[in-house]
């Protein structure tokens, strides 16, 4: 690469970006706009804010007239009242002493639900008699007797009924749908509480009882955490997610001005006429990016801390528990969170400059960057969970690791932060890496570069696929598909009926893969190409291959078990999906090993395998690189499965099943394989506890049980390379479909 092209490049981009009227407002103006004038806006709304009084009435007041006092004047005592209770208009009503308890209450509902007031108290007519005969009680048996205990719990009526002791405490009648009135809940909530305290205090006092007897522990609480990451706490949930939304953002307009808008203005023809690889087109156009998606960041930031510091010392009194929680903007944290920024800098940029490379026009590049804003704003919103810490795990998903090293540093949580730096900015230079990869590739495509912007005609579309049906599946109908299959599997889910028994559950399982996976590639294959066969990679293979088939899963059964450890280490499965693992291996335990064979071995080996390795395989090998579609066949063929520790480990055996269909040509050896690999997980679970020779091959796990030792693991794993290099050397792979047309 000549890194003077690329500066050249790099110049003439920036000069080109920054002559933009979008994009220096987005990236300049925007950010020091926005956040100052919200601001202000809050602090003018803020003036026009004010608390309004709630209705309340009281029903039932003279039942509590000897109890401690909690009303004078019409209003609650100062005794109880907080600033809040201040603001509780009362109206008192004797009630009705003929009426039930019921008519009472559905009384007040009525008042509540026809809006006259915001909620009703009722002071039952027996709560004083109860409480007067509880003191009574208290004052002659000092110590604990049973007896009378029991003989309290009579007065009132004679009933131990729930009805009864609801009876002998105040009832707050509200609408939790309203707010008002649930505002008027609290207030009078926070009244009775304290009300409720004077009156323990003078039962224990009347029998000259020591008050802590009522409450014999007192819960202290000692915070450990320090006070810059105690205040930074709410700074931290927030500056993760809109820094990684900036960062997204601010890469938005300048790529797609840098590629779609080329097109559109004709120059991108110039700039490919000059002597510059396309490589070093692509690493010029991704720094411009990066430089403007980065600033934007920083203006960003810059203008919350000080929007911060403003709204914090304007709008809340000083030592207010607000303001305590808030503290002050955590700087010299926010700067070190800048560092950890730039390699997601790269990789935000990478994935813009690639989407905006494939789009024909400004507009449909816009229409581009939603579905990748979509998909990383559940990741950039896993800041906001505290459940979910940064672990090594965690720190391996894109956007999301990022985002939880970002809090982690707002919080001066240094030493987690360090230990899980270096997987956080690998993952996100790998998704850099392969973004990368794309865009240079659609940059050596002219198809892509030199298309111009088209209407489309969905139902001439739809006819030209069924009238003239194509040799071979594209590549976009090959992810259409994948996606068809995602959704069909999501919504199986909540159709299927929950199984009570192993037989209900294993017809359950198997209908729904036939119907989400097998049937629509069968379908597709018939409908959108002209052979049916070829289509889905059903061909013959040579005896040596089967036999490689044959012995292939059992080598990989150790290397396997094995693999399912190290996920479990990175990705330990929850406590609720264990108890749930455990309720489906008693319901297997009762199955018949055939059925089990049949519907967990059988099944999914034949229709995955016409699904993946059949319609999807050749759909992407027909305008993608081998290993390109393999890898993505995989993943998909993961994703199926649901379950994130499964999907790991059904992605890495797609790549091996899909190394064997492309160089074999065929899905019958990957039917194969996997048919034998699952009919061993069937086997073994069933019969290996009772086999003495196959217990001296296996270690036992913590976590996942019995795995097989290192040494027979270290021999399985000599053995698959070697049947791997025979079936490289058996085998030549042939051209797609395409290619041959």
């Amino acid at each position: 690469m000549n890194w003077t092209n690329v500066k050249r490049i790099f110049n003439r981009e920036i000069r080109d970006q920054l002559r933009d009227r979008r994009t220096l407002f987005t990236t300049l103006i925007l950010p020091l706009m926005m956040y100052p004038i919200l601001g202000l806006l809050m602090l003018q709304v803020a003036q026009f804010v004010s608390e309004t009084s709630s209705k309340v009435q009281v029903i039932g007041r003279d039942s509590i007239a000897e109890l401690p006092e909690l009303f004078v004047d019409g209003k609650f005592t100062s005794t109880h009242a907080s600033a809040e209770a201040k603001l509780l208009d009362l109206e008192f009503s004797h009630g009705n002493e003929h009426s039930t308890a019921e008519l009472v209450y559905e009384h007040a509902k009525d008042l509540v639900d026809a809006d006259e007031f915001d909620a009703v108290i009722v002071f039952p007519a027996d709560m004083q008699a109860y409480i007067l005969a509880l003191r009574q009680e208290v004052m002659t048996a000092r110590e604990n007797d049973a007896a009378a205990v029991e003989d309290v719990e009579q007065v009132g009526g004679g009933r131990k009924s729930n009805d009864a002791v609801l009876l002998q405490g105040p009832r707050i009648v509200f609408n939790s749908v309203d707010d008002k009135s649930k505002i008027a809940y609290k207030r009078i909530t926070n009244v009775l509480e304290s009300w409720q305290s004077s009156i323990k205090q003078t039962l224990f006092q009347a029998g000259n009882i020591p008050l802590k007897i009522a409450d014999p522990i007192t819960i202290v609480d000692r915070d450990t955490a320090p006070v810059e990451s105690r205040n930074a706490a709410i700074w931290a949930s927030i500056i993760p997610m809109m820094l990684l939304m900036w960062t997204l953002s601010g890469a938005f307009y300048p790529a797609v001005d840098l590629c779609a808008g080329e097109k559109e203005r004709g120059t991108l023809e110039t700039l490919l006429c000059g002597p510059a690889k396309r490589l070093e087109i692509v690493a010029g156009k991704l720094l411009t990016i990066m430089t403007f998606s980065f600033f934007t960041s920083l203006f960003n930031l810059i203008s919350i801390a000080f929007t911060g510091v403003f709204l914090i010392g304007r709008m809340m009194p000083e030592g207010s528990p607000l303001q305590e929680r808030l503290g002050t903007v955590p700087g010299w944290s926010i700067l070190w969170s800048l560092v950890v920024l730039v390699p997601l800098v790269a990789m935000f940029s990478a994935l813009a400059l690639s989407a905006a490379t494939f789009a024909r026009s400004s507009k449909e590049g816009q229409y581009y960057m939603m579905p990748l804003l979509i998909l990383c704003m559940p990741l950039m919103m896993i800041s906001m969970i505290p459940s979910v810490e940064l672990d090594l795990g965690t720190s391996l998903i894109p956007v999301a690791g990022a985002a939880l090293l970002l809090r982690n540093l707002i919080e001066s949580q240094f030493s987690v932060a360090i230990r899980f730096a270096l997987p956080v900015v690998a993952s996100s230079l790998f998704c850099c890496y392969l973004a990368l990869r794309w865009a240079t590739a659609q940059f050596n495509s002219e198809s892509v570069l030199f298309r111009e912007s088209e209407k489309w005609d969905v139902k001439l579309w739809l006819l030209q696929l069924l009238k003239t049906p194509r040799i071979a599946p594209t590549a976009g109908m090959a992810i259409c598909f994948a996606l068809f299959v995602l959704i069909l599997r999501f919504f199986a889910n909540f159709v299927a009926p929950d199984a009570t028994n192993w037989s209900g559950f294993l017809l359950n399982n198997s209908v729904a893969l036939i119907l989400t996976v097998g049937v629509p590639a069968i379908l597709a294959a018939v409908f959108l190409t002209t052979n049916l066969w070829d289509t889905l990679n059903i061909r013959s293979v040579s005896l040596p291959v089967l036999v490689i088939a044959l012995l292939l899963p059992f080598s990989l059964q150790p290397i396997i078990s094995w693999f399912g450890v190290v996920i479990a280490e990175i990705y330990p499965i929850s406590p609720s999906m264990l108890a749930g693992l455990e309720g489906l291996e008693k319901m297997f335990d009762a199955a018949p090993w055939w059925w089990m064979l049949l519907a967990m071995a059988a099944v999914p080996a034949v229709f995955e395998e016409l699904a993946f390795r059949g319609f999807m395989l050749s759909g992407l090998r027909s305008e993608t690189k081998d290993w390109t579609a393999i890898f993505i066949t995989a993943a998909f063929f993961g994703i199926t499965h649901g379950i994130l520790q499964q999907s790991l480990n059904a992605g890495m055996i797609g790549v091996l099943l899909g190394y064997v269909a492309v160089r074999t040509n065929s899905i019958i050896p990957t039917i194969i394989i996997h048919f034998l690999h699952n009919g061993l997980v069937v086997v073994l679970s069933k019969f290996s506890a009772s086999q003495e020779w196959l217990q001296t091959l296996q270690v036992e796990y913590a976590e996942i049980g019995a795995i097989y030792s290192p040494l027979v693991t270290v021999v399985a794993t000599i053995v698959t390379l070697a049947l791997l290099f025979a079936l490289h050397r058996l085998t030549v792979v042939q051209p797609s479909l395409t290619d041959t047309a």
